[in-house]
C-alpha cells in the first residue's frame, strides 16, 4: 500500500504541475491568426533611465498600416482601469440597473478582424464600425439584460472620458482565461474619437496598446528595421530622450512581458520553467522509489519463499 501510494501521489503531482504549465503555455494560441499578430512595444530611452511600455501613442497605429505595407491591419486598445466605470440600463418597465463595470476597453472595429475571439450575435466585423456602439460580453448582457436579447438596447457608460450612451451591437462568448487581454465592454473607438479628438492622430499621450496582424512570412526583425527612419520621419521624439519601438510576438506577451499599461497581470517564464523541472524530478523520485521499495521487497519475499519449499510447503 505504501508502494502504490508514493507512486500515485507522485504521479499526480506530476500531472497537476504539468497541467498548469500547459495552461500557461497556451496563451492567446487559440486566435487564428496567432503566429502573425504583434503588439508594439514603445521604449523611451533618457540618460539615466530606459522606460519600456506597452501603451504607444495613438496615431502610430494607422501610420504602420500607411507607411508599410507588409502591415496587414492595426488595432488600438485603451483601457479604463484606472478609473471608475458606472454602466446603466433602464429597461422598458423602468427598471434600472447600475453597475460599476470593470475591464472596458475602446477599440476599434478592426480589433474583432485581428483576433478570433468568437460572436454570438452579429457580424463581429462590423459591430465596432459606428460611434456609441459596444459589444458586450455573454456575462454581462445575462447582468444588465437578463434573458432579454441586448442587441439594439441603450446602455449608458459614464467615466472619466465623459458620459456615453452606446447602442449594444454585439455579443461575444466569455473571454477564455488563457487570453492577455480579458474584457467585457468593447466601446468603438470612434466614440472616444468623438470625446477626445486627440486619440484620433496624436503623437503623445502614449497609453493605447497597439496590435499589428503581419501578412505572412514577413520578418518582424526586418519590419523593426525600418522603425527608426518612420521616428525620425515624425520626430516621434523629445530633446531629453529618444524612441525606439519592437514588436513582441503575441504568444509571447503574457510570459515574457512585464511593461507599463498591460492590459493583465502575467505570467513569469522562468517560475513555468521551474515547475516543469519540479515536475520531472518529482516524477523520476517517485518511479525509483517504487522500483527500491519493490525490489527490496521481493528480495525479502524470494527468502520466505526460499524457506517455505525447505519446509516441504506446495504452492497453495
Amino acid at each position: 500500500m505504501i508502494n502504490i501510494v508514493g507512486l500515485a501521489v507522485g504521479i499526480a503531482a506530476f500531472l497537476l504541475i504539468i497541467q498548469y504549465v500547459a495552461f500557461e503555455l497556451s496563451y492567446d494560441d487559440f486566435h487564428e491568426n496567432a503566429d502573425n499578430i504583434y503588439r508594439v512595444r514603445n521604449d523611451r530611452i533618457y540618460a539615466d533611465s530606459h522606460d519600456k511600455s506597452a501603451g504607444c501613442p495613438p496615431v502610430l497605429g494607422p501610420t504602420l498600416k500607411r507607411e508599410f505595407p507588409e502591415v496587414l491591419e492595426t488595432a488600438r486598445l485603451l483601457g479604463t482601469k484606472n478609473m471608475n466605470n458606472i454602466a446603466t440600463y433602464t429597461g422598458d418597465s423602468d427598471k434600472v440597473t447600475t453597475l460599476n463595470q470593470e475591464k472596458i476597453y475602446y477599440t476599434e472595429a478592426s480589433f474583432l478582424k485581428i483576433f478570433s475571439f468568437p460572436m454570438l450575435s452579429r457580424a463581429s466585423e462590423s459591430a465596432l464600425e459606428q460611434p456609441f456602439t459596444v459589444v458586450i460580453s455573454e456575462l454581462s448582457a445575462r447582468k444588465y439584460f437578463g434573458e432579454t436579447d441586448p442587441i439594439g438596447k441603450v446602455i449608458t457608460i459614464a467615466n472619466g472620458y465623459g458620459s456615453q450612451a452606446c447602442k449594444v451591437t454585439g455579443v461575444f462568448k466569455n473571454i477564455p482565461e488563457n487570453s492577455h487581454i480579458k474584457f467585457e465592454f468593447l466601446i468603438s473607438y470612434k466614440t472616444l474619437t468623438n470625446l477626445h479628438p486627440r486619440a484620433a492622430n496624436y503623437w503623445g499621450w502614449n497609453m493605447f496598446n497597439t496590435y499589428i496582424l503581419l501578412a505572412k512570412n514577413t520578418n518582424p526583425k526586418a519590419l523593426e528595421a525600418k522603425f527608426p527612419a518612420l521616428i525620425e520621419k515624425y520626430k516621434n521624439y523629445g530633446q531629453d530622450y529618444k524612441r525606439a519601438y519592437f514588436l513582441q510576438p503575441l504568444q509571447d506577451i503574457h510570459l515574457h512581458s512585464n511593461l507599463r499599461y498591460e492590459p493583465e497581470v502575467n505570467g513569469d517564464a522562468k517560475t513555468v520553467y521551474f515547475l516543469s523541472i519540479t515536475a520531472v524530478v518529482i516524477l523520476i523520485l517517485a518511479w525509483i522509489n517504487y522500483i527500491n521499495l519493490s525490489t527490496t521487497h521481493s528480495m525479502m519475499r524470494a527468502k520466505e519463499v526460499g524457506v517455505r519449499k525447505v519446509l516441504g510447503s506446495h504452492r497453495t
